[in-house]
C-alpha cells in the first residue's frame, strides 16, 4: 500500500497526468514506468549508502590518509557513485528533478571526502569530482534555487581551494568568477517579477560577500 501511495504521489508531483480522461491502459503504463523508476531510485539510494559506509571505513583505517591506496580507494568509490548516476541519463527531465535529494546527499559525501583529501595534501584528486557534482547541482532546477545557494557556494569555494593548493590560482579565480556569475543569474531570475523578498535576498547577499572575498584573494595572484 505504501509503495502504491508513493507511486500515485509521484504521478501527481511530476504532473504526468494532466487529463482525467486518460484511458486505464495509459495509467497502467505510467504506473509500471513509475514503479521501475522507484525501484531504480531505491537501488541507487542503497548503493550510495553502501559506498558511504565503505568510504568511512577506509578513513577510519587511515584517518590522516598516509597511504596512496587510501586515496585510490576513495577515487574508486567516487567513480562507483558516478556510474550509479549514469542510469538516470535518459530519464524524463521532470522525473529527474524529483531525485534532487539524491544529488544533495551525494554532494555532501563528495564534499566531505574531497575536503579530507585536501587536508592531507591530495587536493588534485578531488577536483574532477567536485566539478561533476556541481554540474549536477546546476542542472537541477530545485537545487539551483536560493534555498540551496549557501551549500552550492561552499562547493564552489572547496573547488577553488583545491586549485589553490596545487598553485593553480588562475583556475581558482575562474571558479570564483563563474560562481559569482551564477549567483547574479539567479538574482536576475528571481527579480523578474518583483523585488527580492528578504528570505531570498539574504542567502544571495551572503554568497556574493563570500565570493567577493575570494575574488580579491585570487585576483591578486592573477594580476601579478
Amino acid at each position: 500500500m505504501k509503495q502504491q501511495n508513493k507511486k500515485n504521489e509521484l504521478v501527481e508531483r511530476a504532473e504526468i497526468i494532466d487529463d482525467p480522461s486518460k484511458k486505464k491502459a495509459d495509467l497502467d503504463i505510467i504506473n509500471k514506468k513509475l514503479g521501475e523508476i522507484l525501484d531504480l531510485e531505491n537501488n541507487l539510494k542503497l548503493s550510495i549508502e553502501k559506498i558511504e559506509k565503505n568510504l568511512s571505513k577506509e578513513i577510519r583505517n587511515d584517518p590522516e590518509i598516509t597511504r596512496a591506496d587510501t586515496v585510490n580507494c576513495i577515487k574508486i568509490f567516487f567513480n562507483k557513485i558516478i556510474k550509479e548516476f549514469d542510469i538516470f541519463k535518459n530519464f524524463d527531465p521532470v522525473l529527474k528533478e524529483k531525485l534532487y535529494f539524491l544529488i544533495q546527499n551525494v554532494s555532501i559525501i563528495i564534499y566531505n571526502f574531497c575536503h579530507k583529501l585536501r587536508q592531507f595534501g591530495y587536493s588534485r584528486h578531488g577536483i574532477n569530482y567536485l566539478i561533476w557534482i556541481l554540474t549536477h547541482f546546476e542542472s537541477n532546477v530545485i537545487l539551483s534555487n536560493y534555498k540551496y545557494l549557501a551549500w552550492r557556494t561552499k562547493l564552489y569555494v572547496e573547488l577553488a581551494y583545491c586549485y589553490d593548493d596545487i598553485n593553480s590560482y588562475k583556475s581558482a579565480y575562474k571558479v570564483i568568477s563563474y560562481a559569482q556569475n551564477k549567483v547574479m543569474e539567479l538574482k536576475a531570475i528571481e527579480e523578474q517579477d518583483s523585488p527580492l523578498p528578504e528570505h531570498m535576498k539574504i542567502p544571495i547577499e551572503n554568497s556574493m560577500r563570500i565570493l567577493r572575498t575570494f575574488e580579491l584573494k585570487y585576483g591578486l595572484y592573477v594580476k601579478k
